[in-house]
């Protein structure tokens, strides 16, 4: 899925999306990014083919589950004890994984 893809699959979702260098975290390729960042990615006019996407979090609560930290087991713990929500989840280039929560 190339970055303008995966940019208006994410619009369509509603979330406000920025481009990111391709195969990073960072650096956002746009000067003023909070401000620029847009649920309607106009893919003719500054948008990468090949670029990460990242989602401006505004409105939403982001559970960063690291598996370094534990974090994939603490949720999988949560989950057999209470249930856990169904969402919309990436996983990271560690393995670990982002759960994202409308407010």
């Amino acid at each position: 899925m190339t970055g303008r893809t995966t940019a208006l699959a994410l619009a369509a979702m509603g979330f406000s999306v920025f481009p990111i260098k391709a195969g990073a975290k960072a650096p956002p390729l746009w000067d003023s990014w909070p401000m620029r960042a847009t649920a309607i990615p106009d893919v003719q006019l500054g948008w990468p083919a090949d670029c990460n996407v990242g989602i401006h979090c505004a409105g939403f609560i982001v559970i960063d589950a690291d598996v370094r930290g534990g974090g994939q087991e603490s949720l999988l713990r949560l989950d057999m004890e209470r249930g856990w929500p169904d969402t919309l989840t990436a996983r990271t280039p560690t393995g670990g994984s982002h759960l994202f929560y409308r407010l």
